[in-house]
């Protein structure tokens, strides 16, 4: 994809700047669904989570946390309460989900689901950030005992 010339050198500037952009990949057309702003996340966190957002069930529990601040923790939250099938976006009710529904990792869905839709070093990072747990071996199992 080319790169959009620098103001100085773009012919088309004043039509950019009395109209508005239009992009038609998946991840700008999410964006735009959700209000997020334009071109702030788009390249890292609404990208890690493409398909999290090409399914209709996700993507309207998404919306319905009425998210107006994005920022990559919010959204990573959100993703992670919408895989656990949470009424709000929030990472202790997601955890409490995710431990509830089954001690295997192989047989738990959430988690299944979160390994192939959402971003497991979120998971990590957010369970770090939440309760303050860090290991240098990060399982599962260890984080349900430190919880």
């Amino acid at each position: 994809m080319n790169q959009k010339p620098e103001d100085h050198d773009n012919w088309l500037l004043d039509i950019l700047l009395y109209g508005s952009e239009f992009t038609a990949d998946r991840v700008s057309m999410v964006m735009n669904e959700l209000e997020a702003p334009p071109q702030s996340l788009r390249g890292g966190v609404f990208t890690r989570y493409d398909r999290f957002f090409k399914n209709k069930e996700r993507f309207a529990r998404f919306m319905s946390y009425h998210i107006t601040d994005y920022n990559e923790h919010v959204i990573d939250t959100a993703v992670l309460s919408a895989l656990a099938r949470q009424r709000s976006s929030n990472v202790a009710d997601s955890l409490r989900a995710i431990f509830c529904e089954s001690l295997s990792e192989d047989e738990n869905s959430i988690w299944q689901a979160i390994l192939k839709f959402g971003d497991e070093e979120a998971f990590w990072r957010l369970t770090e950030q939440e309760f303050g747990f860090e290991a240098s071996k990060k399982t599962w199992r260890i984080s349900l005992l430190a919880w």
